[in-house]
C-alpha cells in the first residue's frame, strides 16, 4: 500500500494519501487512529495502554 504525506495539520494530526484515498492520522497520548475521509471510515484505533 502506497502512503504519501499531504500535510501536517497539527503536531497530532497528519493528512496522508493511502492509494489515492485521503486519510487523517492521529497520534495522541491517549491513542492513535486512522480515519479515511472518503466515507469517514475508521480504519484503525489503538488505545495507548492496550
Amino acid at each position: 500500500m502506497e502512503r504519501k504525506l499531504i500535510k501536517h495539520i497539527t503536531s497530532e494530526l497528519s493528512l496522508y494519501y493511502y492509494n489515492q484515498i485521503p486519510v487523517v492520522e492521529m497520534q495522541h497520548r491517549t491513542g492513535s487512529a486512522k480515519i479515511a475521509l472518503q466515507g469517514a471510515h475508521l480504519l484503525s484505533w489503538q488505545p495507548t495502554k492496550a
